[in-house]
């Protein structure tokens, strides 16, 4: 009877491998679930994405960034408009590496306002030690 047992998960786990493992081919598409159906309201609709990259050394140092486009979107591109969007994408970083936005602080009335909020609860505190 042991023997049997035995027999039997040893054939379903040689089944098991050739159903999910050995039926492919290299090269070929394989499905995680084979005939599984589909559930139209949970699958997804992300597009295929191709990712263009950009490393280009500049006066302000290396700039590394990418563009992305559809598929449908890549297959349109010519090589004057990808290099234009390139050259715009890295002029533009190396404007605002040379030119950087100028912070802008709080006004004086607003420190004063500030300096007299905290003097107003350093006073209530040192109220609240003297009790």
């Amino acid at each position: 009877m042991k023997k049997l047992t035995y027999i039997i998960i040893l054939l379903t786990l040689i089944a098991l491998g050739w159903y999910f493992g050995f039926r492919s081919r290299p090269g070929t598409p394989v499905e995680p679930f084979p005939n599984s159906p589909v559930n139209e309201n949970t699958a997804t609709t992300t597009p295929i994405m191709v990712q263009y990259r950009i490393r280009e050394m500049t006066s302000e140092g290396e700039f590394n960034d990418s563009l992305y486009f559809t598929k449908e979107e890549w297959a349109k591109l010519t090589q004057e408009e990808l290099a234009t969007m390139v050259k715009k994408r890295v002029d533009d970083w190396v404007n605002i590496v040379k030119n950087p936005p100028k912070s802008v602080g709080p006004t004086q009335e607003e420190l004063q306002a500030q300096k007299e909020e905290l003097q107003k609860q350093l006073d209530e505190i040192n109220a609240q030690i003297k009790k």
